[in-house]
């Protein structure tokens, strides 16, 4: 009985370390309660439900376009890829590359890590390479970056910057 307490209490901690609560404006974030016949779930594992949100964009020509989560900062990414999302396609060559243009506020060079859907880090296949001009309005300065998705699942990406971090999930195959 105290351990099925313990693993509650952990996984309450767990959640509530996720949420996205807000800020009152004195420090402290603001009280909000989902109802409980309906969990309140940010983006990310176990198995990518959900993922980040991925729509076609105002911005880009219909290009797709992700928006990571995070707290105090904006992340975005415009999708360049040859085939249609989703899902996001899965190799290790060149036709199979996907190019994502970030832009995300804060301050500092963007840094970006890749986790597999094992939990293993994993190599950009470029990047962040910072932009200096572009056509993309979104917050924020600009890098871009290139990833391979060797195999299907879910995919975690984190960026941070000198103050902030953000994260998106993607689902591969």
């Amino acid at each position: 009985m105290i351990l099925r307490g313990a693993v509650v209490a952990v996984l309450a901690l767990g959640v509530a370390g996720c949420s996205d609560a807000g800020d009152r404006g004195d420090g402290q974030a603001a009280a909000t309660q989902a109802p409980s016949s309906v969990p309140a779930v940010p983006p990310g594992p176990p198995v990518c439900d959900p993922p980040s949100p991925v729509r076609a964009s105002s911005f880009s020509s219909g290009l797709p376009e992700v928006q990571g989560t995070g707290r105090g900062a904006q992340l975005w990414g415009m999708v360049m890829m040859r085939h249609p999302y989703p899902p996001f396609p899965v190799g290790d060559t060149a036709e199979e590359e996907v190019k994502i243009v970030w832009r995300m506020t804060g301050k500092g060079p963007l840094r970006m890590a890749l986790t597999g859907p094992d939990g293993k880090a994993r190599r950009l296949a470029w990047g962040p390479e910072s932009h200096s001009g572009s056509t993309y309005e979104r917050p924020g300065d600009e890098w871009g970056t290139g990833f391979r998705f060797t195999e299907p699942g879910c995919w975690h990406l984190r960026a941070t910057r000198d103050d902030v971090a953000a994260d998106v999930w993607l689902k591969a195959g």
